[in-house]
């Protein structure tokens, strides 16, 4: 397969030159991202976006045309080796007509520019193997069904009529979505993921040297999981981490958080002065009286309230005297999380989580049998996996992480085990691969595209 490495390096910066400034960062990227999957894939469709761009925004742009037509070529030449490598994968799972006539309608597409041969006994031979590995899964492939209060409403046959989804929104918390639903599904209550969170960030490095709440990102479920049940976890009613579609900053957690420290940022301004490029604490008559000022400009709203989105039952004395004793915004959530959780949940039984993870060339066969063996014991179960998978069945290598696996069915209609991810991205379905099923933002993955992209699972001891 030829690449476009040197091409890219070489050329994107160089060329676009005479584009619109505003628009140079945009069309970069979109320029290296379509070189990227030209690498190995067939970029027709990302390339009318990007010809759109340098026609709208450049100026004497034949040679950017020219050069981006050569990419086009290229991505259909190593498209038709992609897919014949899938063909080839997908048996092992499954028929692969889907992918052999794929194969050939790109061929089709594109035999001006390449010379291929089938061999159609080949194909043929490896469909049969398909379909023979096909009727050999379905027989491990028991239907089962594992969502249930919290996480999902049922009927009275047990029968899921309604998922209750999570929102991360915009901050890199994955990993506290995952393990709070994981001990929320056993303690059968709804658990803080924001709370999780801190648990798991307190004392972290990146705190030490000044880092806020909300710019802490990524983590281990396992980890915090098991730290929160040391601890003892908070309900999502005493801290909630989802929906803020009525708060002023339009539903995100992480910008409420953010709305949280510069609300502490004003608090401080008001009870501290400065002196020689230093600032110290009011105390005394002098401090009573911001602190009182700042009580009264909430009252009154002159300051947003923003902090009731993720702490309701916090009142504005409890808020001020937080702020009035801590001496950071990472101290004063730290405080608000432990006046608002009075009363926390340890399991009556101990409950440990493991995880098995790969960091290097997983092993995804092993770990998809893992999932399956934790599956059948009744639990759901978390996972750490390759997101680019989520928006192609077919990429697999990058966004790391975290999920869950609620489900698992047979599809008589395509061969498949399929697998049923529960995200912490909302309800919406537009973000995923065309090809999946999506239930309120649970999405059914066939095994043999989740065998590509998982490289950790995480389930109870």
């Amino acid at each position: 397969m030829m690449t476009l490495v040197g091409l890219i390096s070489t050329y994107s910066k160089a060329q676009f030159g005479n584009c619109q400034k505003s628009k140079i960062d945009m069309i970069e990227y979109q320029y290296e991202k379509v070189s990227q999957i030209a690498e190995k894939r067939d970029v027709s469709v990302q390339m009318r976006t990007m010809k759109y761009l340098v026609n709208s925004y450049c100026k004497d742009n034949k040679k950017i045309l020219e050069n981006l037509d050569q990419i086009e070529i290229q991505g259909h030449r190593n498209n038709i080796e992609f897919l014949a490598e899938e063909v080839k994968r997908v048996s092992k799972f499954r028929s692969p007509e889907e992918e052999i006539k794929s194969l050939k309608a790109s061929y089709e597409k594109t035999k001006k520019y390449v010379s291929t041969n089938f061999d159609q006994l080949y194909l043929d031979g490896l469909i049969k193997e398909g379909k023979k590995n096909s009727k050999l899964k379905q027989k491990s492939c028991s239907a089962i069904e594992n969502r249930k209060p919290p996480i999902a409403k049922l009927d009275k046959s047990g029968k899921v009529v309604e998922n209750y989804m999570r929102d991360q929104d915009t901050i890199g918390w994955c990993y506290a979505f995952v393990a709070a639903d994981l001990i929320s599904s056993k303690i059968g209550q709804e658990v803080s993921a924001v709370d999780i969170a801190q648990t798991y960030n307190k004392g972290d490095i990146y705190e030490l040297f000044g880092f806020e709440e909300s710019e802490i990102e990524s983590g281990l479920a396992v980890d915090a999981a098991n730290l929160a049940l040391e601890k003892g976890v908070c309900l999502e009613n005493q801290v909630r981490s989802d929906d803020f579609a009525y708060s002023k900053n339009g539903g995100d957690l992480l910008e409420e958080l953010k709305a949280i420290e510069k609300l502490y940022d004003q608090y401080y301004d008001r009870a501290s002065y400065k002196k020689y490029f230093l600032s110290f604490k009011k105390e005394g008559k002098d401090l009573d009286k911001a602190d009182t000022q700042f009580y009264k400009d909430l009252v009154c709203s002159k300051i947003d309230q923003e902090w009731r989105g993720i702490f309701p039952n916090i009142s504005v004395e409890t808020l001020v005297g937080i702020f009035s004793k801590a001496s950071s915004s990472n101290k004063a959530i730290d405080a608000l999380i432990e006046a608002s959780c009075k009363k926390r949940i340890k399991p009556k039984q101990k409950l440990t989580l493991k995880e098995i993870r790969h960091h290097f060339r997983p092993d995804g066969e092993a770990l998809m049998s893992e999932l399956d063996k934790q599956l059948e014991k009744g639990d759901m179960v978390g996972v750490a996996y390759f997101s680019d998978i989520l928006s192609d069945k077919y990429e697999n290598a990058d966004g790391r992480h975290a999920s869950s696996i609620v489900a698992r069915k047979f599809n008589e209609k395509t061969g498949s085990c399929e697998y049923l991810l529960r995200n912490s991205w909302g309800t919406d379905c537009y973000s995923y691969d065309d090809s999946y099923k999506c239930e309120d933002g649970n999405i059914w993955i066939p095994g043999e595209y989740m065998t590509q992209a998982i490289y950790g699972v995480q389930y109870y001891e």
